[in-house]
């Protein structure tokens, strides 16, 4: 039986399936164990074609409702790729998951969904001059590791009334930054009064309790800012990189630098509004154009640091080159053929590096390929692998690479290599 808690991703899970129809069961309950009735399961389906280096699809949701046991299940399941989210009033539901597939011949997997009873934060955000601002946003954010760098992660948000007050609910006990912030007013505000993430001030809150008097006044001003200035060019041929949009991200994951802009037709590019930080410049994975047209999306990476002091930063040269391509296979060390078709998902080692992690379905066979991959370290992570199956061993262009990111820093692309040994002990 496997255990899921909020905040914790599901296992790359793989559910009951039996003569061409699949079944997901499971039941919810509270923290000491008793079930919980009338919460609500959502199921989503992923449908059509995933974008090149996107782990999400558009999907379809099928809704169930636990009864006085607190069981729910889903019958008559297609193969495909699945999802579940939890929710009950006044418990925090459980948002963060991770897909899994259901596939021919694999055996019974039970969820046992845990819920938290909610907790509530509210308090009163004003101007400077302590007059109230409605409509202003108001988030909650928790801090976390992801990959030995310190994230933050938003969980709830609000919007103020006309007395400026605001309420924000479902949330599951435990620590929280919160920042507000007003289109027409001032810059976004830490509680309990800092323009800075570093200053801001943690808010506890404990099952079934409500926070209140979290008061923030939004400042007016805000920290000195500068301008990024640079040239971009290809690396094949050296040619300018005309139209590529760039982003300032936070190297230590605390956020963004500026507004981001594109590259001019000389290869020119500048990014206003940028606080003092190291930052890393990176391409941007989204929709480009020009004229107002939208085209198809960026497949060129590019990434260099940036630290900004006290002045403007200029000669920030940026080398873009096309994304790359990783082909592999995943096999069975006894030689015996999968029974089920693996996924392979990069994942940047460092920061999120040009939006979702880059991953393949393999095929009947076990081969893939990942496309879409940018010029940065990647941590490997096979998923929906065979009932029982471990991973033994990976190998990137014959070096080992169990235990270790592989590198495309330098821009070369390789053949992948996974084993898998129903008795590893790796």
């Amino acid at each position: 039986m496997e255990m899921v808690r909020f905040a914790l991703f599901l296992s790359a899970g793989l559910v009951a399936f039996g003569q061409g129809a699949g079944r997901i069961e499971g039941r919810v309950v509270n923290a000491s164990g008793a079930p919980l009735e009338k919460a609500t399961v959502t199921l989503s389906r992923a449908s059509g074609t995933p974008s090149p280096g996107s782990v999400f699809l558009t999907s379809q949701a099928t809704i169930a409702e636990t009864g006085s046991d607190g069981r729910f299940s889903f019958a008559n399941l297609e193969p495909s790729q699945y999802s579940l989210r939890v929710a009950r009033s006044g418990y925090a539901p459980l948002e963060r998951f991770r897909t899994f597939f259901i596939e021919p011949g694999i055996p019974p997997v039970e969820f046992t969904f845990v819920l938290t009873p909610q907790a509530v934060i509210t308090g009163r955000i004003t101007d400077s001059d302590g007059d109230p601002l409605e409509n202003a946003g108001v988030s909650a954010f928790r801090d976390g590791d992801e990959r030995d760098r310190k994230r933050w992660i938003p969980i709830g948000s609000s919007r103020t009334d006309s007395q400026g007050n605001f309420r924000i609910g479902t949330l599951p006990p435990g620590r929280y930054f919160i920042a507000a912030g007003s289109r027409n007013y001032g810059v976004t505000t830490y509680y309990p009064g800092s323009w800075d993430m570093t200053g801001a001030a943690a808010v506890t809150v404990e099952p079934r309790s409500e926070r209140s008097g979290i008061d923030i006044r939004v400042r007016q001003d805000g920290p000195p800012r500068f301008t990024v200035r640079g040239k971009a060019s290809m690396i094949s041929g050296g040619s300018v990189a005309a139209g590529q949009m760039l982003t300032l991200n936070s190297r230590d994951g605390l956020g963004s630098g500026g507004t981001g802009g594109s590259v001019r037709d000389d290869g020119s590019f500048e990014i206003k509004g940028v606080r003092a930080g190291t930052y890393l410049l990176q391409t941007v994975e989204a929709f480009g154009g020009s004229n107002g047209m939208v085209s198809s999306s960026w497949t060129d990476k590019g990434q260099v640091e940036v630290t900004v002091t006290d002045h403007d930063e200029v000669g920030v040269l940026i080398a873009i080159r096309p994304a790359m391509t990783i082909a592999g296979i995943v096999t069975m060390e006894d030689g015996t053929k999968l029974t089920v078709r693996p996924s392979v998902v990069l994942i940047a080692h460092d920061l999120p590096f040009n939006g979702p992690d880059a991953w393949a379905r393999g095929r009947e066979d076990g081969s893939f390929e990942i496309r879409n991959l940018g010029p940065v370290l990647y941590d490997i992570q096979p998923a929906a692998l065979p009932a029982g199956a471990m991973v033994k061993s990976i190998r990137f262009n014959g070096r080992d690479a169990t235990h270790a990111p592989i590198d495309l820093t330098g821009g070369s692309e390789g053949r992948l290599e996974i084993v898998l040994s129903k008795s590893a002990t790796n």
